[in-house]
Parts: structure tokens; C-alpha cells; sequence
């Protein structure tokens, strides 16, 4: 379905290595300005919601009987250039799960300048006293995203203190962390959680942003966590926001679309 787009997009002069000849081959890179101006023309264009399951082929199929308009989604959307097509929905927690696979802690202490990347933490709480280190750490959000070693400290042996923790362990105890030991520059550091047995999650619901009640960004003071008229937006909150956002797009109105794919090919061509 992709040579009614490349049909015409001229052919240079292109080596695939330093040492390799030069082969005729079609320039990738031509553009034009055909669809920007569409884009500043409501009457070519209509507001479309992409199915869930659908694709870029079966929504040219929709909405012209024919997979060949594919790609003009994606030239009239600049979202679906940036992110991609949008993902089904029973892909999301997967993709999410994938994508923010650690523990988020928050705490009100003071900790900024005084972590730093694989930094290692002994953490505590209801049943736990394991050990992990810092994948990142956002002091304006008092919130530590921190991954487990897999190991715990033992209970009864003295000469051999750590002991492996196996990934059922972490998932059951992990939850329960409410505070945190470090030492930075000989310095022993301990941060307790802002919430008490709630103040670990995955990382996922960790905190990407707050909100205020128009849905702009608020500012929250991390040494106090007051949220009060303020809206906890979780990672998780974050993508399907964004999915929802990238599934919302233009087209090409039916009636207008073999003109102006059409004049867009012999644009290329020229």
C-alpha cells in the first residue's frame, strides 16, 4: 500500500556505506507544503476519532473505500509523526507496565544535590528491609524512583547481612516502604515517606504532574506535600491522557481527497 505514496519521489545518487557504490535510490526527503496549507483550510479537512484496533490502511479504507491514503494522516497530523499511532487500549497497561517498571517513593525530606544516579538505598518499612538504588530522583516532586538489588538483609546472620530477595518478595513488600538510608559524602541520610504505609507505588502511579482545576500545571512545596486544589496526574494518568489526545485527529474531507492527493503527487514529481 506504500507505492501510491513513493511513486513518484525522485530517485538520487545514494551509497548505503562508506565503501559501497552509489545506487539510484528514492530521496526519502522530499517534502512539500501542500499539506501545511491544508492544514489552514477547514473546509478541505474534518475532525476524525481513530477506532480502537484500527489502523492506518483499514481508517483510509473507512473513510475512502481504499487503503491507498494512508499516509496523508500522517503528513495533516503532526501528533502521529511525533508519537506514533495510538495504541490499543488493551495494549496501554502493557506498554505502561513496560515503560515505568520501578517503585516511586515521596517523601517530604530534603534530598536535593544529595542522590545520584545507581546510588545504593536501604529501605524499610512493614516487613522489609531490602536494598535498591535511585534510577532518578525529582526533588520538586519529592519523588525518588528507585528499582530493587534483589537482596534483603538477613535476620539471623550476622557475618553474611544480605541475602537474595527473589522478585515475589519485592512485589509483596516493596509496597510497603516508608523510608529510605543513604550515605552521600560519609553522611548517613535517611528520608522518611510523605504518606506513610501509601507512600510507595509502582512507578507508573508515581506522580508526573500535579494539576489545579483548569488542568494546567501546578506547583507543589515537596518538603510539605500539601496538595490541597491540586489533582495527582500518575504516569499512567499521563499516557492514556496522551493516547486518548493522538487517537483525536484531521483528515481529509471524502469529497476533496483524489484532488489533493493528486496534486500532491504531481508536486512531487515536478
Amino acid at each position: 500500500m506504500a507505492n501510491f505514496y513513493f511513486k513518484n519521489f525522485p530517485f538520487i545518487k545514494y551509497s548505503f556505506g562508506d565503501n559501497e557504490p552509489e545506487v539510484y535510490f528514492q530521496k526519502l526527503s522530499a517534502a512539500i507544503d501542500l499539506f501545511d496549507d491544508i492544514k489552514q483550510n477547514v473546509s478541505f479537512t474534518t475532525k476524525q476519532t481513530i477506532l480502537d484496533f484500527e489502523r492506518p490502511d483499514t481508517l483510509s479504507y473507512r473513510l475512502y473505500n481504499t487503503v491507498d491514503y494512508y499516509w496523508t494522516f500522517f503528513l495533516l497530523n503532526d501528533k502521529l509523526r511525533e508519537s506514533g499511532w495510538p495504541l490499543h487500549t488493551d495494549r496501554e497497561q502493557e506498554i505502561i507496565e513496560e515503560r515505568y517498571p520501578h517503585w516511586s517513593f515521596i517523601t517530604t525530606g530534603f534530598f536535593s544535590g544529595l542522590l545520584s544516579k545507581d546510588q545504593e538505598l536501604f529501605v524499610t518499612g512493614v516487613g522489609v528491609s531490602a536494598y535498591a538504588y535511585v534510577v532518578k530522583s525529582d526533588p520538586s516532586l519529592g519523588q525518588i524512583v528507585l528499582a530493587p538489588t534483589f537482596e534483603k538483609q538477613s535476620l539471623v546472620d550476622i557475618d553474611n547481612p544480605r541475602v537474595p530477595m527473589s522478585q515475589s518478595e519485592v512485589n509483596l513488600y516493596f509496597p510497603s516502604i516508608q523510608a529510605l538510608t543513604f550515605e552521600t559524602n560519609d553522611v548517613e541520610y535517611t528520608l522518611s515517606g510523605a504518606f506513610g504505609p501509601n507512600s510507595t507505588t509502582k512507578e507508573y502511579l508515581g506522580v508526573h504532574h500535579w494539576e489545579d482545576t483548569d488542568g494546567e500545571y501546578g506547583q507543589i512545596d515537596p518538603l510539605v506535600q500539601n496538595t490541597t486544589g491540586l489533582k495527582r496526574i500518575t504516569f499512567k494518568d499521563n499516557l492514556q491522557k496522551r493516547n486518548q489526545d493522538i487517537r483525536e485527529i484531521a483528515v481529509i474531507r471524502p469529497g476533496v481527497i483524489n484532488q489533493i492527493a493528486g496534486e500532491f503527487q504531481k508536486l512531487i514529481k515536478s
